[in-house]
């Protein structure tokens, strides 16, 4: 995670600080950072055959999605099988 922290989580801060040159050299931390070659080194690693230009087929009646509850409900509802 990468974000501001209280002074409280100083010894995450601690390691962080030990891991500085690691951190610096992962692509993805120099990408959040707004590295153009690493946001581009990224962007290429991650090629997908799924066009971002057509919308999604699925019908959102066959989608299973999660609906929020009401105040009535204190149990959780059971998903599909493995959720």
């Amino acid at each position: 995670m990468i974000g501001n922290f209280a002074t409280t989580k100083q010894p995450m801060m601690m390691e962080l600080e030990a891991c500085v040159e690691i951190l610096a050299e992962h692509d993805l931390v120099a990408a959040i950072a707004g590295d153009p070659g690493a946001i581009q080194s990224l962007r290429s690693a991650f090629v997908s055959d799924v066009s971002l230009n057509i919308p999604d087929e699925i019908e959102p009646a066959n989608e299973f999605l999660v609906l929020d509850a009401d105040s009535s409900q204190t149990m959780p509802s059971t998903g599909p099988s493995g959720s």
